[in-house]
């Protein structure tokens, strides 16, 4: 029997591993009351994995292309993120989503479970001139529930056969439709949406670290034709999104169609990227692009790397793995070494607070899969540990009573100052790590450095926000 090999980004390189199953959909909770084209449903698996990885729990998570919302649904209702900002700019399909903020989803539920659907019905309700929000936000569901694929872009129209000939009815469930709607009520005070360009949504968050962005833009790039038949607003400047994802703080995902012209841009701008399978809807498997700063938590999927990946032709393979087994051990052996010296250090000079912080750092370290830790002696990676989790919590602060001077930290583990000092801002650097950094400083400090923008645009410190009973 013939086996599938997952294909390559590059011709000429021969990628080992088995090509995965795309994911059936079926087995991912439906929170949407949308048939979205181009939906992400069988991402969410993944999206899972992406999240799971990140540090601390971000803040926010920003979809400026939401659609039907699925990502950020899956965020909200298994507790991924504090709160979503939704951006979309069809009109149609903000109307749901702002009704649903609005706290009209049980006006909505009701009005589906009334409705009796049949093609008269129907076009009787969407030709009327909607009065309200939520009465278009009604027409826009039945359009989608209604309409060929699901597509509200000029030119679509009723579906002909459906499933089982049952024609416009075989995507209408009200019972299932209403529940979505309802359940979304326990979560909309999460929900910041917003009917606008998602782009400059993504550029005023920029600055944030605490800020995560899933980002499935219309695939026109390249010339594809896909985002101009599915979607009102299909024109977006792609080159525009990749320099505005360089220069976020916080990390993100892109989702993107296996074309040459996206692969430049992320070349160009120093991204990475890793093949997806998934299935269309005429059943066909296809590949597409995931595409990020460090993909490195992917690297268990069977996918091909870019860019400062050395492919690894077929009669070098067994060698090469043996290199990747000595190369585990021996960073399993380094993790442990140093966590031992960090526990001395612990019941010498650290509170219980404080040591949970310097393990848990370490930990962190330990897991970065392209932060190579087995060079260097086991003391300086100690050392500078606990010198990041001091600098954190102002440690170094004669005023604080839990004073660690730099220089007992350096006696401790005979390490140099500027040795010590060039290691922490080394480590701050590869895991992103800023002042009032959450899981690592105390609460207090947390509160102080950081920062909440409220809905009229207002930027108060997390502990202002508490205060005044905002949050």
């Amino acid at each position: 029997m013939t086996k599938i090999r997952q294909a390559v980004l590059f011709p000429g390189f021969i990628d080992e591993a088995e090509k995965p199953k795309p994911v059936n959909v079926a087995s991912v909770p439906q929170r949407s009351p949308f048939r979205y084209p181009g939906g992400k449903t069988w991402f969410v698996p993944t999206f899972r994995q992406w999240m799971a990885q990140i540090f601390l729990k971000p803040s926010i998570l920003i979809e400026p292309f939401a659609g039907g919302g699925i990502i950020s649904l899956t965020a909200l209702f298994e507790n991924l993120a504090e709160r979503v900002v939704m951006v979309e700019l069809d009109d149609e399909i903000a109307a749901v989503w702002q009704s649903v903020v609005n706290g009209d989803a049980k006006w909505l539920a009701n009005r589906i479970l009334d409705f009796h659907l049949n093609k008269e019905t129907v076009i009787q309700e969407i030709t009327k001139t909607p009065k309200t929000l939520r009465e278009k936000a009604f027409q826009t569901i039945l359009k989608n529930r209604t309409f060929h694929g699901g597509i509200l872009a000029e030119g679509s129209g009723f579906l002909k056969y459906g499933e089982n000939g049952k024609g416009i009815r075989s995507r209408w469930y009200p019972a299932t439709l209403a529940k979505r709607l309802l359940n979304l009520n326990d979560f909309a005070h999460r929900i910041d949406f917003r009917c606008g360009d998602g782009l400059k949504v993504m550029e005023k968050f920029s600055s944030r670290p605490d800020v995560v962005y899933f980002i499935d833009p219309p695939y026109t790039a390249g010339g594809k034709k896909a985002g101009k038949r599915l979607y009102k607003h299909f024109e977006i400047d792609h080159e525009r999104l990749f320099t505005i994802c360089e220069s976020v703080r916080g990390d993100f995902l892109i989702t993107y169609d296996n074309a040459d012209e996206v692969k430049s841009m992320a070349r160009t701008h120093g991204f990475q990227m890793r093949l997806i399978p998934m299935t269309n809807t005429h059943h066909a498997t296809m590949e597409e692009l995931v595409i990020g700063k460090d993909l490195s938590w992917m690297d268990g999927f069977p996918a091909v790397h870019e860019p400062e990946i050395k492919y690894v032709v077929k009669n070098t393979r067994k060698k090469v793995k043996t290199k990747m087994i000595h190369a585990d051990q021996k960073k399993a052996k380094r993790i442990e070494d140093v966590q031992m010296l960090l526990q001395e250090f612990a019941k010498a000079y650290l509170s219980p607070e404080l040591t949970e912080y310097v393990f848990r750092l370490w930990e962190h370290i330990g897991r970065k899969r392209n932060y190579v830790i087995t060079g260097g002696k086991p003391e300086v990676w100690a050392s500078a540990t606990v010198y990041v989790i001091a600098r954190l919590n102002f440690l170094f602060d004669r005023q604080n009573k839990t004073l660690l001077p730099p220089e007992t930290i350096c006696n401790f583990f005979g390490s140099k100052k500027n040795t010590i000092s060039a290691k922490a801002s080394e480590i701050e650097r590869i895991c992103r790590i800023t002042m009032g950094h959450e899981g690592l400083c105390n609460p207090d400090i947390v509160d102080s450095l950081s920062f909440v923008q409220l809905s009229n645009g207002l930027v108060l410190s997390r502990r202002q926000a508490r205060e005044m009973g905002l949050i």
